[in-house]
């Protein structure tokens, strides 16, 4: 749902020490908050799925309000290890789980002990980005 209408070459100058860079979350700034957004706005997961990772998360001692990024424009050093070990991470928990990724990406984030400031270095709102326009998801 993004469309590029500049070079992306300042992203990926925004890339820090983790090697991946996001826009910070417009709307929530945690994954709870927004597993109850999937679970009753947006329905395109099964809610006990949705149930099921909130369960996981709170079991492994996810915190609260730690952070959240919109996963849909991503700008990656694929050769700096730690990119490489947390989106394969982030493959492994998304693939074992309910398959929303902005559900399982902060926590991959926490688990490795890394901040969501490391990673939400390209800026504060993707909606109102100058270099891309943003459209609804199908």
């Amino acid at each position: 749902n993004i469309l590029p209408i500049t070079d992306f070459t300042e992203f990926t100058n925004r890339i820090g020490s983790t090697g991946i860079a996001m826009f910070w979350h417009k709307y929530n700034n945690c994954v709870y908050q927004e597993a109850l957004y999937n679970i009753y706005d947006i329905k395109k997961t099964k809610k006990e799925e949705i149930r099921n990772q909130i369960k996981y998360l709170r079991h492994c001692g996810m915190p609260e309000n730690y952070g959240m990024t919109t996963c849909n424009v991503i700008a990656r050093d694929h050769k700096n290890p730690i990119c490489i070990e947390i989106m394969d991470s982030w493959w492994k928990e998304y693939i074992s789980h309910c398959r929303r990724d902005q559900l399982s990406f902060p926590f991959v984030v926490w688990k490795k002990g890394f901040s969501m400031s490391d990673i939400a270095s390209l800026g504060n709102d993707v909606w109102n980005e100058d270099s891309l326009l943003v459209m609804e998801h199908r």
